[in-house]
């Protein structure tokens, strides 16, 4: 696939991810760029071509600019914050007009509103807040401003307007002449031409960083993942396919050749745009000239509609979250031999998925690769460093650290070109992720190059049923420090509240009644709540469950977990 390697360009041919576009609108002109799904629809789609994208967000950023550019100037803030989720074809065109203004995307989805967005806005306030409309309305009140508090800062929002796509491209092209294009990019705003300026403020669900926070990705260290990292390495994909222990049956049906991404190909993203991979996809298919099907994310969105729309158009990539990847495996566990056959023959033409936002349930990836034949990829915890699986051009820059016996952690050197400025968490800049890591005992060495599995983190975390991500550890330190907890668990995985169970040292908690043994405990769980900033992940009195005191019953080997059933009129007053 030398050839292939030859039409590539290098990163360092683009000033900025604008220029990059405007390259590749220049190459593949009337090509579609992007396969929309119609709000209130379930299988009608439309496309857009590169071109009447650029004619789109052209003209949007001449009408935003006067509203954004005095904002900034006024302010010295270059980012601006979006809040979309729900309309993926709109946070496109969103991303696209902010770039050409020369300023940082910053984008939040539904799940980030709230305490989320406050904190996040404490760390990097941006000059202006663009919300879709619905959510202007429902969200926000149809308020005018956001105020942190604890800066003391008023920050505007308007609302996007959420224009029937073909409304929008008519206006655009009837307002954009070839030479009013020209005339508009130059009134607008200095393009961002510093490669190591920001293109995107994206935010990081805490995996690495305890918290949520806000990284920074310049247009240079994008672009060089984009490219050298993701496109240029075929192996990366291969690899992680396990293709040697294939037969050669299987290697038959999905030879080497055919693994990486081709100009033709298309994106199915079933993850709002708001998320940095796939963000990163949507360059991804942006430099080679493919296209992308992004979807209306509605609270009745389900796997269904993915498989509908990879089956109109021949969609050959796949970026998921977890929860719709589980429902596909249970789907094909209790369907119809029919119907799980039709499904599978779906899944088989894909040449990858890659999930992100949680971490993937073992079960969920055994089924889908075994037997859906699915090249799965679990893309989790990604955006401190940019990539998860490394390939050979990006392991001078890494270190696989002994930990434990025959276990890991992966450390990213500071000079990683794609790595976050500002984010390395050791003295001389490197950053030790806390992820864990074995040497797969299975796949050995691929092509010299050794194949590793992702075993666990050192501080451990799970995301909730509305993404927000809850870091136990330090809050299960803080309630066995009480002197009659012997052991405890937070647990919340897709939940919709956290809750913690709770072992009482036997020979401590005798010295205390119920009332006071349970005060002490409620207490502990309150402190405990200091190390989440956001409502659903604090633990509530009615998510604490202690124990009994009595030995652990047993019934044909089986432990029974008895809760305690303390009267009410024995608890504590509030």
């Amino acid at each position: 696939m030398s050839d292939r390697k030859d039409f590539l360009p290098n990163y360092t041919d683009f000033d900025s991810i604008t220029h990059a576009f405007e390259v590749s609108v220049k190459r593949h002109k009337s090509e579609p760029f992007i396969h929309y799904q119609v709000p209130n629809s379930s299988l009608e789609y439309k496309t857009l071509t590169y071109e009447q994208v650029d004619i789109i967000t052209t003209y949007l950023a001449s009408e935003w600019g006067s509203i954004l550019l005095p904002a900034v100037h006024d302010t010295n803030r270059q980012c601006i914050a979006t809040l979309g989720h729900t309309s993926s074809v709109h946070s496109i065109l969103m991303l696209f007009t902010i770039l050409k203004l020369g300023l940082a995307y910053y984008p939040f989805t539904i799940t980030s509103i709230g305490h989320i967005a406050d904190h996040l806005f404490q760390l990097e306030t941006p000059a202006y807040v663009i919300a879709l409309e619905s959510y202007f309305k429902t969200r926000l009140n149809s308020s005018p401003t956001i105020t942190v508090a604890e800066k003391k800062i008023t920050i505007p929002v308007r609302p996007w307007k959420e224009y029937n796509i073909d409304c929008l491209l008519e206006i655009a092209t009837k307002s954009v002449s070839l030479r009013e294009q020209q005339q508009i990019k130059s009134n607008m705003a200095t393009p961002t031409t510093c490669p190591d300026s920001t293109a995107f403020i994206l935010v990081t669900g805490g995996t690495t960083t305890g918290f949520p926070t806000a990284t920074h990705r310049s247009h240079r260290s994008f672009l060089y993942n984009v490219i050298e990292i993701s496109l240029k390495d075929q192996d990366l994909l291969v690899a992680n396919h396990d293709y040697s222990k294939a037969s050669s049956q299987q290697q038959q049906q999905h030879p080497i050749t055919k693994i990486a991404m081709e100009p033709t190909d298309v994106w199915l993203l079933a993850t709002p745009i708001e998320r940095s991979s796939a963000i990163r996809y949507l360059l991804w298919s942006m430099l080679l000239g493919s296209s992308v099907h992004v979807f209306h994310h509605d609270p009745l969105f389900t796997f269904h509609k993915v498989l509908a729309a990879a089956e109109k158009h021949k969609a050959v990539w796949l970026h998921s979250t977890p929860v719709l990847l589980d429902q596909l495996s249970e789907y094909i566990q209790e369907s119809s031999p029919d119907e799980e056959m039709k499904v599978i023959t779906t899944l088989r033409r894909f040449k990858g998925c890659f999930a992100g936002g949680a971490p993937m349930q073992l079960s969920t990836e055994k089924i889908l690769k075994s037997q859906g034949g699915l090249r799965l990829t679990p893309m989790y915890a990604v955006t401190g460093v940019n990539s998860y699986i490394f390939p050979n051009i990006a392991m001078p820059y890494i270190l696989f650290e002994p930990f434990e016996q025959d276990i890991y952690q992966l450390v990213i050197k500071n000079n990683y070109p794609s790595l976050t400025p500002g984010i390395g968490n050791r003295p001389n800049g490197d950053l030790a992720t806390k992820d864990l890591f074995v040497l797969d005992p299975f796949n050995g060495k691929y092509k010299s190059r050794c194949i590793w599995s992702f075993a666990g983190r050192i501080e451990d975390t799970f995301t909730m049923e509305n993404g927000e991500k809850v870091c136990p550890s330090l809050m299960e330190l803080e309630v066995c420090s009480e002197d009659i907890i012997k052991k405890c668990i937070v647990i919340g995985e897709n939940k919709r509240h956290t809750a913690i169970l709770v072992e009482l040292e036997v020979s401590k908690a005798i010295c205390y009644s119920p009332v006071d043994m349970v005060t002490k405990v409620y207490e502990a769980v309150h402190r405990a709540n200091k190390y989440t900033k956001f409502f659903n992940g604090e633990m509530s009195k009615d998510s604490v469950f202690v124990f009994i005191i009595n030995p652990i019953q047993t019934q044909n080997g089986i432990a029974l977990y008895y809760l305690s059933s303390l009267e009410q009129s024995q608890e504590p007053q509030p």
